[in-house]
C-alpha cells in the first residue's frame, strides 16, 4: 500500500522559502509590493513542492471566487464566432496566469429580466463580470453605473454611462485604413460596417474613416 501523498500547506512554503505566511500571499497575488527576488524564492518554492492551493477553501477565507464571468450578446453561433473567440483567449490566458477561472455567460431574456447578473455577484459566484459585445440595446448596463460592483466593457464603451472599458485605438486604426487608399489613389471608397446605431465604437471606426 502506497503511504498517502502528502499535501503542503502555505504554511509550508512560507516556513521552506523564509517568509512570513503574508509574504507568500501577497506573491500568489501577484502584488508588485514584493520584490524579485523573493517573488522568485517563493515561486521556486511552490513549483518544487507541487503546492495545489485550495481554491474553495481560499475563496471562503477572502469572501471571493476567484472566478471571473464573461457575458457576451445572444446572437446566434455566438461561440463559434472568431471575434468572440480570440477575445475569450487571450481573457483566459490572463486571469490564468492571476489565478482566475472564467465562466461564460449570454445575455438572453431569462438572464436579464430575472436579474441574474446580480445574483453572480450576490450569491458569490464571481468577483467580477466582463461583457463583449455590448449595444446601446442592452438597458441593465445602466445598473453598473455606480462602480459598486467590479464590471469592464469590451471593446465597446457609451457615452451616456459611466462604466469602466476597455477598447482598442479603432479611430486611428480606420485613419490609418482610410489615408492608405487615398495614397494608393482610390476615390471611391465603401464601408461597410454593422451596429452603426447601437455600437459606439463601429461609430468611432466610421466617422474616423
Amino acid at each position: 500500500m502506497k503511504p498517502p501523498v502528502k499535501r503542503y500547506t502555505i504554511k509550508d512554503i512560507a516556513e521552506q522559502s523564509g517568509v512570513s505566511l503574508s509574504t507568500v500571499s501577497l506573491v500568489m497575488n501577484n502584488n508588485p509590493r514584493i520584490s524579485e527576488a523573493t517573488r522568485q524564492r517563493v515561486l521556486e518554492t511552490i513549483e518544487r513542492l507541487g503546492y495545489q492551493p485550495n481554491r474553495m477553501a481560499r475563496g471562503l477565507a477572502w469572501q471571493r471566487s476567484q472566478t471571473l464571468a464573461i457575458l457576451l450578446p445572444q446572437l446566434r453561433h455566438t461561440f463559434a464566432d472568431v471575434y468572440f473567440g480570440e477575445i475569450i483567449s487571450g481573457i483566459h490566458d490572463r486571469a490564468t496566469k492571476l489565478g482566475y477561472k472564467i465562466m461564460l455567460e449570454v445575455a438572453r431574456a431569462e438572464f436579464i429580466e430575472g436579474r441574474e447578473y446580480l445574483q453572480l455577484y450576490e450569491q458569490k459566484v464571481v468577483d467580477g463580470i466582463l461583457f463583449i459585445g455590448a449595444n446601446s440595446r442592452h438597458e441593465f448596463l445602466r445598473e453598473f453605473a455606480d462602480r459598486s460592483r467590479p464590471f469592464v466593457l469590451v471593446n465597446n464603451y457609451a457615452k451616456d454611462l459611466d462604466l469602466n472599458y476597455v477598447v482598442s485605438n479603432y479611430k486611428y486604426g480606420a485613419w490609418q485604413v482610410a489615408k492608405h487608399l487615398v495614397r494608393l489613389g482610390h476615390k471611391r471608397i465603401g464601408f461597410l460596417a454593422g451596429g452603426l446605431s447601437e455600437i459606439q465604437t463601429s461609430r468611432d471606426i466610421f466617422e474616423a474613416f
